[in-house]
Parts: structure tokens; sequence; C-alpha cells
């Protein structure tokens, strides 16, 4: 099976969940499409988005894109983001594998070239890891600004107010040839499952 969160749609909103990683299968506890993004929803970001900023000021020292040689400076900057990229997703993975694992299966199974630490891969790597590691904190924000506004019975298109949950609105089938790779898509799908006035379900 192609590594990812595997998902099943239960009766009565039941979210049946299987993790293949490279270690293994993991059948995940049963959840349901609210409490998940309720749960999500309220996740604490505070320290993750510091390793996220401390990466893009990093970032700041990385060198650009024609350089082909590199000063130590660049190069003691690009194994601190490297460092600090796999430091993360340790820690992350630790304390919630769901996400952890989503995160690295994305960045090293679909964003990251196999040489991704190699200075010849500095401009992939940067754009890639800032750009998986903001995602989640970016639906979060959004995802709350929908629960708010159905709070305060507003009505508005959220195709045109999040155009960033179409970007990620894809269907998962539950076969073993799909798999989402990726924290956010896996919760845009839940989205969809539940009962919101979506346009684009």
């Amino acid at each position: 099976m192609v590594e990812g969160l595997y998902i099943s749609m239960l009766p009565d909103g039941v979210v049946e969940r299987t993790l293949v990683t490279p270690s293994g299968t993991m059948a995940l506890e049963k959840t349901t499409v609210a409490d998940e993004l309720i749960l999500f929803s309220e996740l604490c970001f505070d320290p993750y988005s510091e390793v996220a900023k401390y990466l893009a000021t990093i970032a700041m020292y990385l060198p650009p894109p024609s350089e082909h040689t590199y000063t130590e400076e660049e190069i003691n900057a690009y194994e601190l983001f490297c460092d600090v990229t796999e430091d993360l997703l340790d820690t992350l993975t630790e304390e919630n594998p769901l996400s952890g694992t989503l995160l690295a299966t994305l960045l090293f199974r679909g964003v990251l070239r196999p040489d991704w630490r190699d200075l010849t891969a500095v401009d992939d790597t940067k754009a890639g890891v800032l750009r998986a590691i903001v995602d989640p904190m970016r639906f979060h924000f959004q995802l709350n600004e929908v629960f708010f506004s159905m709070l305060d019975g507003k009505e508005f298109d959220v195709g045109e107010k999040f155009p960033y949950f179409k970007e990620y609105y894809v269907i998962m089938p539950n076969t073993s040839t799909s798999a989402s790779r990726n924290a956010v898509q896996f919760r845009t799908f839940l989205l969809t499952e539940a009962s919101l006035p979506f346009p684009f379900i």
C-alpha cells in the first residue's frame, strides 16, 4: 500500500483510519467527523509556529538560486535548516503521531528530493518545507473562521471566501490505491463530509 492515511466513512459520521508508514500499518482509534474537526480547531499552534518562524528566519541566510559556490555561513545555515526540520518532525510525530506522520510522509514521499540535504536542492527544500509546515496553521485559522461564521449565522460563499479549501479538496476513495499524504487534505475531506453549506461539495 502507498504510504499515507486511509479512511473509511462509517454510519453516523464515524471515521475509521489506518495509517501506513515505512514502519508498517497502524489502525488508529475511531473518531467522528465532528470530533476530528473540533479537536483540530482547538489545537494550540504556539510552539509549532515558533519553529516555523525560526525556519523562515534561517531561510533568509540560505544561498540564492543562481549561486553555485557557497560561503561557510550559507552551508551552516542550510545544515541548521535541515536539522531543525528533522527535529520538528521527530517531536511532532512523538506528540501527535497522525499529524507528524502525515507531515513526514508529505515531505519525504512527495515534496522533497531524495538528496534534499544536498546544497544543490536548497531551493526546492526551502520552498517545500516552509509551505508544508505553514499549511496546517493556515488551515487551522481559516477553519476557525468558518466555525465562528456559522455560530454568528452568517451566510457566505465558502469557495470564494476560502479558496484555500478548494486547493486541498479531493475525494479519497476507500481503496488500497488512494491515500491522503497531507494533514490539511485529510481535514478538508472531513469538511466535505460535514453538514456545511459548501458550494463545492
